[in-house]
């Protein structure tokens, strides 16, 4: 079996770097600068005990792989903003019935890749990665055990998600198989609806308070349309227990703040992936009529941040409440 990560930053290189340790066969698509420095010196995939130089192949574009094989998978693991357009070329390059697994932390991935594709799967991942220079990785999980869990869309599984599910454990990583995995995708969405507050804030403030705001609102339109979700706490409590220990020291940038949006911020990428997540929300929230005020707020300031390549914490809870009204 083939692993090809498409959109290989921070999470895409981690996993496929764990995976290629491992002896699995490993292709990483990345963006350009990226995949140029790791074909140029390797990836460096920095641990909390060990830093790895891998030679793993990079392309920049999913066209260049010139042909697919029976046994090839996709890990899908670009940002949720990204992903529309990553499906059309990867539909191009590869047709519709490559196996393809969502590691993305909304939940409206896997309904829109069932549109172009035929074998869909959801995927769940906690890690504490870092990507802010190209060619260079960080992973704060001792020992590599990031929690990787995976299975069919809707749900189920099936002998492709049984061999994906193996390959992940025997590189190193804690999780396996769950046969509801989109109820625990339910589970880190909520946890990630916090994660572009804490870009705007720096992780600054009563982060908690309006963060059960965020949380509130988006229960409140996912019981009106029937999305399940694994109570938080539960999910975060498995995951913790069979995820390595996090490390945080200097060179890990000991900041509790750095959530994929942060890390967006700082390398001033001009995106964030905050309509996806908070904004799926909103969008629901429409429908329904139903008002979801500390979502759209968050959405829309985010986005402004990105947009405009302004840092991290700009914006203090008050400032945002007062905002809200």
């Amino acid at each position: 079996m083939r692993f090809i990560i498409y959109g290989a930053g921070a999470v895409g290189s981690i996993i496929g770097g764990h995976m290629y340790k491992a002896n699995k066969d490993v292709l990483l698509i990345a963006n350009t600068h990226h995949a140029n420095i790791i074909n140029k010196n390797g990836l460096e995939l920095n641990t909390p005990d060990v830093k790895y130089i891998l030679d793993i192949p990079a392309y920049n574009n999913i066209s260049r792989i010139k042909s697919f094989k029976e046994d090839d998978v996709i890990f899908l693991t670009m940002k949720s903003q990204h992903v529309l357009r990553s499906l059309g070329q990867l539909r191009a390059s590869a047709g519709r019935d490559i196996p393809v697994f969502c590691f993305q932390n909304g939940i409206s991935t896997e309904p829109l890749a069932q549109r172009v594709f035929t074998n869909i799967y959801g995927g769940v991942i906690s890690m504490a990665g870092i990507f802010l220079k190209p060619g260079i990785v960080y992973d704060s999980v001792n020992n590599g055990r990031c929690f990787v869990e995976v299975g069919a869309y809707p749900r189920g599984m099936d002998c492709i998600a049984k061999k994906v599910a193996e390959s992940l454990k025997d590189s190193g990583f804690a999780g396996g198989l769950n046969e509801e995995v989109m109820m625990t995708k339910g589970a880190k969405c909520l946890q990630s609806l916090g994660h572009a507050l804490l870009a705007i804030t720096d992780g600054k403030g009563d982060q908690d308070s309006f963060q059960r705001s965020l949380r509130n609102e988006a229960k409140q339109v996912w019981s009106r349309v029937g999305i399940k979700w694994e109570d938080l706490d539960l999910f975060k409590y498995r995951a913790g227990k069979e995820r390595g220990e996090i490390i945080r020291n200097k060179i890990f940038l000991e900041n509790s703040t750095i959530v994929s949006s942060w890390q967006s911020l700082v390398r001033e990428t001009g995106n964030i992936e905050v309509w996806q997540i908070n904004g799926d929300v909103v969008d629901l929230g429409k429908m329904l009529n139903i008002e979801t005020p500390y979502n759209e707020m968050v959405c829309r300031v985010a986005h402004k941040m990105a947009i405009n390549g302004e840092k991290p914490g700009k914006y203090s809870i008050q400032d945002l409440l007062r905002k809200i009204g």
